[in-house]
């Protein structure tokens, strides 16, 4: 066997041990920092929400908005209208609709309130 080759193995395993013990400290403090908690964002706005149904009351400030699925009770949410609620103007009661709201403190606020499509009558023949 040659002297060269088994000096050249006991060198490589050496060097090895070395990189290993200089790295092994630096990985483990970089995990460390990575593991803390990130600073956390500030509190945003609560996502948009959708609520679907038919209207049963309107007026100027508020518009109600029932619905009712199988096997569940009838359910009635009542939805604040601003200045800034997009909506058609000629919303009317019994019109089915889906409203995009954001509960804030002081009730469900209507952001968009879309009217779905009307069936008409058909015309007898």
């Amino acid at each position: 066997m040659c002297y060269t080759g088994v000096i050249l193995l006991a060198f490589t395993t050496i060097m090895w041990n070395r990189i290993v013990r200089l790295l092994m400290p630096v990985a483990l403090l970089s995990a460390l920092l990575c593991a803390q908690d990130a600073p956390k964002k500030p509190a945003s706005r609560p996502r948009p929400q959708f609520f679907a149904g038919t209207v049963t009351e309107l007026d100027s400030a508020h518009i109600t908005v029932s619905r009712s699925v199988l096997g569940r009770p009838p359910e009635h949410r009542t939805f604040i209208i601003k200045s800034t609620t997009k909506m058609s103007k000629d919303l009317r009661t019994k019109d089915r609709v889906t409203v995009r709201y954001r509960s804030d403190p002081d009730g469900d606020v209507a952001l968009e309130i879309l009217v779905r499509t009307r069936t008409r009558a058909p015309h007898p023949s």
